[in-house]
């Protein structure tokens, strides 16, 4: 995303024209889980001297729902369990 965001911030200085950068996310909740499918799509449209040129890249994600909605790559309880074992 970081990469789109300064491709396009830059074309669009040195071409004097508008860049679009557009990141779409589905949740989809997996069965007898607290996770979901996370599909993300990232798409952006530099302006180039000719035109523009664009790029789509559309990946999927499982994440874990903790408490309050809160979403992380594995259950919380699973990162305080292995940082009290790296601090001993």
């Amino acid at each position: 995303m970081s990469v789109a965001l300064s491709q396009v911030a830059a074309a669009a200085i040195d071409n004097g024209r508008k860049g679009e950068v557009t990141i779409k996310f589905k949740f989809d909740p997996i069965e007898k889980t607290s996770q979901v499918r996370v599909d993300h799509l990232l798409y952006f449209k530099r302006p180039t001297m000719a035109g523009s040129a664009m790029e789509e890249e559309e990946r999927a994600t499982v994440m874990h729902v903790g408490k309050f909605g809160r979403i992380s790559l594995a259950q919380e309880d699973l990162f305080h369990e292995r940082q009290g074992r790296l601090d001993k």
